[in-house]
């Protein structure tokens, strides 16, 4: 199992004050000597300091705490982004508690195979923890439920400027178009046709005729 050191480790303790000052009879504890002697019989936890009747003890912790850890089961996670961590569970054998050692908040979700875990609850008076009744090797899905909303709101939003660029830029080939066509029409009166927008003209029938060898 885990030693008291990293347990204290992952609270973020990295100091324990022992009172020698109290009666501990009236407080229902072991004796001062009794915790002394368990204190520096533990690993990485030593004493530095002592004021009087108050001796300081200091825990070394570790560069780097597992962030999601069982104390019942092997597991192993993947960060995927700050709001989701993919968790692997290996062989469980029974029911187990998984810890998430991220400030408490309801919308914090857990889920296995893609179902929602409805055993939420606080753990270390901060941090998340479910309790699992699955067994056997599985991966659980823990995210931040809000970001779904600021995926959602951000696909919808880079749709909307899909389209809105789409239409300007329809509108722009339109004008430009109208333009050309202006264009050829001061550059060719030969095209245009008064009341009409057609670009072919009509030839008087004298003119026809003669073209055509016929009769003037």
């Amino acid at each position: 199992g885990n030693t008291l050191a990293e347990e204290l480790a992952k609270l973020n303790i990295r100091y324990i004050v022992l009172h020698k000052d109290i009666d501990y009879r009236l407080a229902g504890s072991k004796s001062p000597d009794e915790t002394e002697q368990f204190l520096l019989g533990q690993e990485k936890i030593q004493k530095v300091k002592s004021f009087g009747k108050l001796d300081i003890y200091e825990v070394d912790i570790p560069g780097s705490i597992s962030l999601i850890y069982s104390p019942d089961v092997k597991i192993e996670y993947v960060k995927k982004n700050p709001t989701e961590y993919l968790v692997k569970v290996k062989n469980a054998k029974k029911p187990f508690d998984i810890y998430f050692l991220n400030l408490f908040n309801d919308v914090w979700e857990a889920y296995v195979e893609g179902k929602k875990l409805d055993t939420h609850y606080k753990v270390f008076s901060y941090a998340n923890a479910w309790k699992i009744n699955e067994k056997g090797s599985f991966n659980v899905l823990i995210k931040y439920a809000p970001q779904d909303s600021v995926i959602l709101g951000t696909k919808i939003t880079k749709i909307a400027l899909l389209f809105v660029f789409t239409l300007l830029v329809l509108e722009l080939l339109r004008k430009k178009g109208k333009t050309n066509y202006k264009q050829l029409r001061v550059k060719n009166p030969q095209f245009s046709h008064k009341g009409s927008n057609s670009l072919f003209t009509a030839q008087p029938r004298r003119s026809l005729n003669k073209r055509l060898g016929g009769k003037k």
